[in-house]
């Protein structure tokens, strides 16, 4: 778990374009900074923002993702310092649940890229969303926001191969029970995180119980992480690495090794970074600005500069969101992980 503080003081460079990613964002030369979606009322929320100058996020993407945002939007709003708090899924929930019933909240923003029911189950402790708190979701696409947070990008599951061992790269999930890969598969554990129980899941429910034990008969090597899948098939040791993430695949791409992605396969599962506003935030305004901003192009050059993460809208230099889309499936019963892990062979 890390926290870290940036502060800046240069002046925001002017005459700077903005392009609107909604309707109501202008999208033509100014020389001010573009908030996103709203008009009036955007600016009453920007000026209250300004006046409190702090803003603290709980996060639990990857750490480049959450300074690229953090450093952006100071960029964007020099006059605002931010703070961040980021752990995984269940550390960041035990962290934020522990402050909010003790009456101490720190967080303005909420971020979590796992089990957003965490939030309305909690309801209590958020803010309900709508165009008065963040006026940008009055054109967000229905799909991607509840009555709690909204969803701004999405880090696809994907197969990761070697270009060198792999003569043809698999054009559907079935195709990866080919023989050709009898030992020389590498298999993320569906018990190391609820995003992978839940591809488990839904590859289930699409193709059935013999997928599950087309995949145990390869004789698959297990691994807890993408990462350490990525990493192997990198090497050369196994040949392909599912369920696995473009955050595991970039960066050994970048140094050359001999892994490519295969992407859009049907169904794409993703892990979706979701947004909520504390209730008794120490700087609600300042909450409001940053969610809404987080729906400008401004915001998507950080969230999107690595080639990781898809948006959940059109109009952006982000991945293009798999057209089989579907959302993950988070509260998978106990005696259906069960299954899942015997039909596996674990």
């Amino acid at each position: 778990m890390i926290q870290r503080s940036y502060g800046k003081s240069a002046a925001l460079t002017a005459g700077m374009a903005a392009l609107a990613l909604v309707a109501g964002c202008g999208g033509q030369a100014s020389d001010e900074r573009d908030p996103g979606a709203g008009g009036d009322e955007i600016q009453s929320i920007e000026e209250a923002a300004i006046e409190e100058g702090q803003l603290t996020l709980y996060a639990s993407a990857g750490e480049s993702q959450i300074e690229a945002m953090a450093e952006k939007f100071m960029d964007d709003y020099p006059e605002i310092s931010v703070d961040y708090f980021r752990a995984a899924g269940t550390a960041l929930f035990n962290r934020f649940a522990t402050e909010a019933e003790s009456g101490s909240v720190t967080a303005d923003v909420f971020m979590p890229t796992v089990q957003p029911s965490f939030v309305e189950e909690n309801a209590e402790w958020f803010v309900e969303l709508g165009p008065d708190e963040v006026p940008a979701l009055a054109e967000w696409p229905e799909e991607f926001q509840d009555e709690y947070t909204f969803e701004i990008a999405v880090e696809e599951v994907v197969a990761i191969y070697n270009t060198e061992t792999v003569q043809s790269a698999p054009a559907s999930w079935e195709d990866v029970l080919d023989e050709q890969y009898q030992g020389r598969i590498v298999l993320v554990d569906p018990e190391s995180s609820p995003g992978y129980m839940s591809w488990y899941s839904i590859m289930q429910d699409r193709f059935g119980d013999e997928f599950l034990t087309g995949l145990a008969e390869l004789d698959p090597v297990w691994v807890d992480t993408g990462a350490v899948g990525a990493q192997q098939v990198a090497a050369g040791s196994h040949d392909i690495s599912l369920p696995n993430y473009p955050s595991h695949a970039v960066a050994l791409i970048g140094q050359g090794a001999p892994i490519e992605m295969v992407t859009d396969l049907d169904p794409t599962q993703g892990i979706t970074t979701s947004v909520a506003l504390t209730a008794n935030a120490p700087n609600p305004n300042a909450a409001k600005l940053f969610a809404n901003w987080l729906t400008t192009q401004s915001a998507y050059e950080a969230v999107c500069a690595d080639g990781v993460y898809s948006a959940t809208v059109e109009g952006t230099d982000c991945l293009p969101l798999a057209s089989n889309f579907v959302e993950p499936v988070w509260e998978v019963p106990g005696e259906r992980q069960e299954e899942i892990v015997e039909l596996l062979g674990r």
